[in-house]
């Protein structure tokens, strides 16, 4: 009875203010969802190493698309590694997917820069992460500070390209390689 009427003192206590509320932990930091960013405009869609890496504009900027960057550097927790950029380097945006437009996290070009720099193999090389930090700066963003959008290769003469979401041309190919 003694016990109840000290929890219940306790809690009014608390709602009406007179208890401080703890302040959170030195060293952590308190994790919030990204605000939403908006629509983004126009999208294109590069490859490398055979990782297809979103890339919509907004405001004339370039955003990335976290989770395609994450995979195309080895990172597996997506979240955890937007969430260590500062406010200003990521956010969410419309991207147009199979299934509609979906709200998906992105990066800022100096999102995605950090994010690279900051993954262990991006200095050694010979790794996915080292060869995708170098043709990040070497050729993907100067082709789209030059004409503002990245162009994916063509094809090579001979080999002709391959549309994986139409089941006739993969029947086909599984036929060839039967």
């Amino acid at each position: 009875m003694l016990t109840e009427a000290l929890v219940i003192a306790a809690l009014a206590l608390a709602l009406a203010g007179a208890i401080p509320r703890a302040k959170p932990r030195p060293g952590r930091r308190r994790r919030r969802r990204p605000r939403p960013s908006g629509d983004a405009g126009p999208s294109s869609t590069f490859l490398f190493d055979g990782h297809p890496i979103r890339v919509v504009t907004m405001g004339g900027e370039p955003l990335f698309v976290a989770s395609d960057v994450c995979e195309a550097i080895e990172l597996r927790d997506v979240s955890d590694a937007v969430a260590k950029l500062d406010d200003d380097e990521k956010g969410r945006a419309s991207v147009p997917t199979p299934g509609g437009l979906q709200s998906l996290l992105v990066v800022t070009e100096s999102g995605l820069f950090t994010m690279v720099l900051r993954c262990r193999g991006a200095i050694t090389p010979g790794t996915t992460p080292h060869r995708f930090r170098r043709w990040v700066t070497s050729e993907v963003l100067p082709c789209i500070r030059k004409t503002g959008a990245y162009a994916v290769p063509a094809a090579p003469v001979g080999i002709p390209a391959i549309n994986v979401r139409d089941p006739a041309q993969l029947q086909a190919i599984t036929l060839q390689l039967i």
